[in-house]
């Protein structure tokens, strides 16, 4: 996937947060992103890239979901107007 440093990527994740709001359940998640993959992505990162994290969906849910996961994401290449 990083054999093109100049394409960009962009990944798709589930991550399930318990928060007081929709503020706190997007900070959290964005933290726990960054985390998990500062080490994975950012040492095959070069030159000038910056990474950036956007959410597109956040969605309150009364319960958990009895079978939920959040581990990997699904990486595609972002088209140059993105």
């Amino acid at each position: 996937m990083f054999e093109e440093p100049d394409k960009r990527f962009g990944f798709v994740a589930t991550r399930w947060r318990e928060a007081q709001d929709e503020q706190a359940a997007e900070l959290a998640v964005v933290d726990s992103l960054r985390d998990e993959y500062r080490h994975a992505v950012m040492p095959l990162l070069q030159g000038e890239h910056t990474p950036t994290l956007h959410l597109a969906e956040i969605e309150q849910l009364q319960a958990f979901p009895k079978e939920s996961w959040e581990t990997g994401a699904a990486w595609y290449p972002m088209d140059d107007a993105d």
